[in-house]
């Protein structure tokens, strides 16, 4: 597979708020978020493969809603309440607001990109809409979370390897980046 084949690519991201002498932040119009090295350089390898094509960036929001709560009525549970669709409206707004913003930023006429922000558990969000934009490839930034993180918490990047419908680039949590050998091994 080569490079030209790539003409739709998904970059997932995942947005936190940072300070503003975070070494990692990039200044929004809703304030500071932190970008990793990782997705940085998943940023730009998406620019790379995705020249003639498109490329996705999403991110996926925690449903507020379907938050179980504790110290309800055994059996725990979602706690139904009004307020917390309008937190799950006004996080997917500032989500698409901050990915407008991030993508006008570090990409802005260097390819042709969308945004979908979306609400559910990362790996649903992901994978279901990969499917919809029938991506030919992912770009995962990695957490950079230790072997024990992930042992007890799972990894969203390898039930993505595993589910994914089309191939998986993973771009390391480390800062050694050659991007012309990463995008030569994506070529491969």
């Amino acid at each position: 597979m080569n490079a030209s084949s790539f003409q739709r690519v998904v970059v997932p991201l995942e947005l936190q708020p940072a300070a503003p002498h975070d070494p990692d932040a990039i200044e929004t119009g809703q304030g500071f978020v932190a970008l990793s090295q990782a997705a940085r350089e998943s940023i730009k390898t998406s620019i790379s493969l995705a020249k003639h094509g498109k490329i996705c960036f999403l991110h996926a929001t925690p449903v507020a809603v379907e938050t179980t709560f504790y110290g309800v009525p055994e059996g725990g549970g979602p706690v139904p309440h009004p307020a917390l669709s309008d937190i799950d409206d006004v996080a997917l707004t500032m989500a698409q607001d901050t990915l407008r913003d991030l993508a006008e930023t570090l990409v802005a006429e260097k390819a042709d990109y969308e945004i979908r922000v979306a609400s559910g558990r990362a790996i649903d969000v992901i994978l279901a809409q990969s499917e919809a934009f029938h991506a030919d490839l992912i770009i995962l930034p990695a957490s950079g979370r230790s072997r024990m993180q992930r042992l007890f918490r799972g990894s969203t990047t390898d039930k993505i390897i595993r589910d994914a419908s089309c191939p998986v680039l993973v771009m390391p949590a480390h800062s050694n980046y050659d991007t012309g050998r990463r995008a030569a091994v994506a070529r491969a």
